[in-house]
This record gives structure tokens, C-alpha cells and sequence, in this order.
């Protein structure tokens, strides 16, 4: 009886691979926990990003031809998006002074929000009205 009850306390005991596989786990963590981060560093600050200008009003002309023109006129005042077309091509045209004549790629404009006189290329310069 004597051998029977060492055999059943051998096969109940955890073996001793298993015991150590659970100490070096047990130390790999806790040697995790005593690492340093390195706080000295700044930490990486993009330039500042200069924001496009707000659209503050999308507008319609008729010129004298009967043809349509669309004009987006920016909140900086020095530019504005043309389009000779519903769906044409937009034509991005800057001033040299707030609310002066726009121009850029032959595109010229110049006038109010009402009022305008839009020029494009190969064509003479076209009236038109909101």
C-alpha cells in the first residue's frame, strides 16, 4: 500500500518543467514592469497648416450671350473659383489686392457679386449679371 500512495503522489504533483516554465514567465513579466520610458523626448509637432478659405457665396451670372457663368467667391478676398459650365472645369483665379480684377490661367474677372465682367480666353470680355 505504501507503493501505491507514492505512484498516486508522483502523478499528482505538478512536474518540475511546469513549475519552472511558471517562474520564468512570472519574471519575464514582472521584469517588464521595471522598464523605463524615455520621457526626454518631444514629441513630434507638425507645422501648423494654413486652412483654405471659406466659400461665402456661390453665385450664378447671365451674361449678354445668354451663356451661364459660375463664380465661388472666397472669404480671404483675393480669389475665387470659376466655372464657364454647370459641370465645365473650375478655374482657380487670384487678385493682387481684396476685391480687385481676379485673373490666373487667361481667365480674367473683375466687378461685384452682382454685377461682373468675366473674360476668357480667345473671347471678348462678357457682361454679366446675378
Amino acid at each position: 500500500m505504501m507503493k501505491e500512495t507514492r505512484m498516486s503522489l508522483y502523478l499528482n504533483a505538478p512536474s518540475s518543467r511546469a513549475i519552472g516554465a511558471a517562474l520564468l514567465c512570472s519574471l519575464l513579466l514582472l521584469a517588464g514592469c521595471k522598464q523605463k520610458q524615455a520621457v526626454d523626448q518631444p514629441p513630434n509637432v507638425a507645422a501648423p497648416v494654413k486652412l483654405p478659405p471659406a466659400i461665402t457665396k456661390s453665385q450664378s451670372f447671365r451674361c449678354k450671350d445668354n451663356s451661364l457663368v459660375y463664380i465661388d467667391f472666397f472669404a480671404d478676398d483675393l480669389s475665387l473659383n470659376l466655372r464657364t459650365g454647370e459641370n465645365g472645369a473650375i478655374h482657380h483665379l487670384m487678385a493682387a489686392t481684396p476685391g480687385g480684377p481676379f485673373s490666373g490661367g487667361g481667365y480674367t474677372v473683375s466687378g461685384s457679386s452682382q454685377q461682373v465682367e468675366v473674360t476668357v480666353p480667345d473671347q471678348k470680355p462678357q457682361s454679366c449679371k446675378s
